[in-house]
């Protein structure tokens, strides 16, 4: 388990996470009527911790406010909200060291590749293996699989109270079995409001790598999105990941940005591609 957990905070209908693990504050959900709460609530945060970064998840009506505080943007999901309006990621380095990117040349080299690769169809999962909803009775399972995949992890998905409260709160966690042994898993955090969701928390045991399970994942959750009035999917991904990034490519998502140095996954500060799909193209995205 971590040895830190950054911690959650409500303001009005808006939701920061923030704490030394990340070594940032992070607006998660974020709406405009508590918008200048929201700002004040970080200069507090600040004055009692200095963290590296600063990331928000905005709508695009909020820009302006948060450029005038100094925050530039890093990236977007264009149809975030409803299938319409445009998410944007704002960023603020409070600490000057957190803004350098050390391997920026190797990151942009990936890019150059992604960029590059066409939508593949995807082959019917072999029936040597089976892929179902997961349910409490499988955590067990789940967090003994994320331990083994990741030494470190932005959220706490290595705690089962944590997975077994956040399958009561809309999200979604899909599981591969191979002879009834949990061998690879994924889920879906739905936000039913903005009818969007985010495709992550993907761990495939070392042993079947290279099987392409974490596309099935990923479109097995993508039918049960679009029967459930999902307009948008979204991912957070570690840049470095070649094969994980690839991954959206070929299923057919458009880069949206990177978020540089932003996020404590396998065992240190990573930066992070974001990338998304409108799920029903019939409305226009602004």
């Amino acid at each position: 388990m971590n040895p830190i957990i950054d911690r959650e905070l409500a303001i009005g209908e808006s939701k920061i996470q923030y704490g030394e693990h990340n070594d940032r504050i992070y607006v998660m959900e974020y709406k405009q009527k508590s918008g200048e709460r929201v700002l004040k609530t970080i200069d507090r945060l600040m004055q009692e911790t200095t963290y590296g970064k600063i990331i928000a998840k905005v709508p695009a009506e909020a820009e302006q406010l948060f450029t005038a505080k100094g925050y530039r943007r890093e990236a977007e999901i264009p149809g975030y909200y409803e299938g319409v309006r445009k998410s944007l990621f704002m960023a603020k380095y409070p600490d000057p060291e957190r803004r350098k990117v050390a391997n920026r040349q190797y990151l942009e080299s990936h890019l150059k590749r992604l960029k590059e690769m066409k939508q593949v169809a995807l082959k019917p999962l072999s029936s040597h293996y089976k892929m179902r909803i997961l349910e409490t009775g499988d955590i067990d399972e789940m967090v003994t699989l994320y331990k083994r995949v990741f030494a470190s992890y932005p959220f706490p998905i290595h705690d089962h109270q944590f997975i077994e409260r956040t399958m009561r709160d809309d999200v979604v966690y899909f599981g591969i079995f191979s002879a009834g042994a949990l061998i690879a898993v994924s889920s879906c955090d739905i936000n039913k409001v903005a009818r969007s969701a985010e495709m992550t928390d993907f761990a495939v045991n070392p042993d079947f790598r290279g099987l392409k399970l974490s596309r099935h994942l990923l479109e097995a959750m993508e039918v049960y999105l679009k029967a459930n009035g999902i307009q948008t999917a979204t991912t957070i991904a570690r840049a470095v990941s070649l094969p994980m990034n690839a991954t959206f490519a070929k299923a057919g998502y458009r880069f949206g940005g990177t978020l540089y140095n932003n996020t404590h996954i396998s065992g240190e500060i990573e930066s992070m591609n974001v990338w998304y799909k409108n799920l029903r193209s019939r409305k226009r995205s602004i």
